[in-house]
């Protein structure tokens, strides 16, 4: 399959799941999830979804209700998405806000430091 329409694929399907989580999916109060990006398999058979989930430190406990609530979302992006069949989703914590986060807090370190000298 083209670059071009896995990339229109891995698009389509970020929009549904998101909009699908966000009407569907049960949170505790203040925990949110945002899809990073898809990358769906070359046969369509498989989606990695990549989330990230704030707070930071309960990410751990928002996947475990996106791992469970996989089958419904399933469900209905299938029934939003025109493909032979649906992908599994495979739910994948994105780590690299995180890790920006912390490269932020480090050259804000250094800068005052420097400022201080």
């Amino acid at each position: 399959m083209p670059a071009e329409r896995m990339d229109q694929i891995n698009s389509l399907l970020q929009q549904q799941i998101s909009s699908v989580i966000a009407r569907e999916v049960e949170f505790p109060d203040k925990m949110f999830a945002t899809i990073q990006r898809v990358e769906t398999s070359r046969d369509l058979r498989f989606a990695k979804v990549f989330v990230s989930i704030i707070p930071f430190e309960k990410r751990k406990d928002g996947l475990k209700i996106l791992v469970t609530s996989r089958k419904h979302i399933a469900t209905e992006v299938g029934a939003h998405v025109e493909l032979r069949s649906t992908p599994k989703i495979i739910f994948v914590l994105d780590e690299t806000s995180e890790t920006a986060s912390e490269i932020e807090a480090v050259l804000d370190r250094i800068k005052e430091e420097q400022t201080n000298e």
